[in-house]
């Protein structure tokens, strides 16, 4: 899973995203292969397409993001600071 993520970080849509963060999140052998450069792919995916997400993606994202330790996307924290 670790390579997909890699191979295919820069085309996914917020969908894509959310699904990957979250399934990493609950995936600890896949997340423990993902290298430095691919945790920071899924980190700019994420703040690319965050303003695109609907909120069930913003939750899976936020979900991933935490378990992982990333970055979470300043889009979705605007969004819920606003609420």
């Amino acid at each position: 899973m670790a390579q997909a993520v890699e191979r295919t970080a820069r085309e996914m849509t917020p969908q894509g995203v959310a699904n990957s963060l979250d399934a990493l999140g609950v995936l600890p052998a896949a997340a423990a292969e993902l290298s430095p450069s691919s945790r920071k792919l899924m980190e700019a995916a994420a703040e690319r397409e965050a303003p695109n997400m609907r909120s069930d993606e913003r939750k899976a994202t936020l979900r991933g993001c935490g378990k992982l330790n990333l970055r979470i996307p300043s889009a979705i924290l605007d969004r819920d600071s606003s609420k």
